[in-house]
């Protein structure tokens, strides 16, 4: 695992080698720190946005919540899985068990 993080980095290396030129030059006059919380920030994103799938892809959508049209607050009809917060399809009313409850 060791030998696969140092061949990511070089991978890495060689990649801003061939985008900004051969050497790194510490003295362009970027400030690394805010650079270096740039990438952070970014990373953060992308890490958020990777546990969201894998969140939404393992999740058996066992809470759901759906959410009537208010046409007067504008708020559509939504129908969402209250574990992962995923928008799902809104299924068709079930008209037998309506007439069994209207009689």
């Amino acid at each position: 695992m060791n030998r696969e993080i140092i061949e990511m980095i070089e991978e890495r290396m060689q990649v801003g080698a061939r985008k900004y030129g051969e050497k790194l030059d510490v003295f362009d006059g970027r400030d690394w720190l805010q650079e270096t919380l740039e990438e952070l920030l970014d990373a953060c994103v992308y890490l958020s946005a990777k546990l969201i799938k894998i969140k939404q892809e393992s999740c058996e959508h066992k809470n759901k919540h759906y959410q009537g049209e208010e046409k007067d607050t504008n708020i559509g009809e939504s129908y969402t899985c209250e574990d992962c917060n995923k928008d799902l399809a809104i299924p068709e009313p079930d008209w037998d068990m309506y007439v069994k409850e209207t009689q």
